[in-house]
């Protein structure tokens, strides 16, 4: 059980910080990212709907073929992020966040280095993102 709730920890603490990159350093330089969070950059500047509801929508039918191809046990531990991610992303983009820098290859590298430490949380406990 203790294991199982500092998992669960790591995982929310991986999707805040994710979501907090995201939001510093990534979107306000308009820099593309890949997956889901880039697609919904997409969505963003060309029909205006917020990443986070992209992310949101594209999470959930992620979810459902998860389900239908890979089963119960596996859709079970990428539901909190599933979920958690986009509420986050959501709360960051609407904090009055400035840039920390003008330079776009700083936040680049800045963005880049924070998320790839933060995959490591969910790798260390072999947490499906979902995002």
């Amino acid at each position: 059980m203790k294991t199982h709730c500092s998992k669960m920890i790591l995982i929310l603490i991986g999707n805040i910080l994710i979501a907090w990159s995201l939001t510093t350093f990534i979107l306000p330089q308009n820099i593309m990212g890949a997956g889901v969070s880039g697609i919904g950059l997409i969505f963003q500047n060309v029909f205006e709907i917020p990443i986070s509801l992209t992310v949101l929508c594209l999470n959930i039918i992620l979810f459902i073929t998860a389900y239908l191809l890979l089963g119960y046990q596996f859709a079970l531990k990428s539901l909190i992020s599933t979920f958690c991610f986009p509420m986050f992303l959501a709360i960051f983009e609407t904090l009055p966040l400035t840039r920390l820098t003008p330079s776009p290859l700083f936040c680049a590298l800045c963005g880049g280095c924070s998320l790839d430490l933060e995959l490591v949380s969910f790798f260390a406990v072999m947490q499906p993102l979902g995002a």
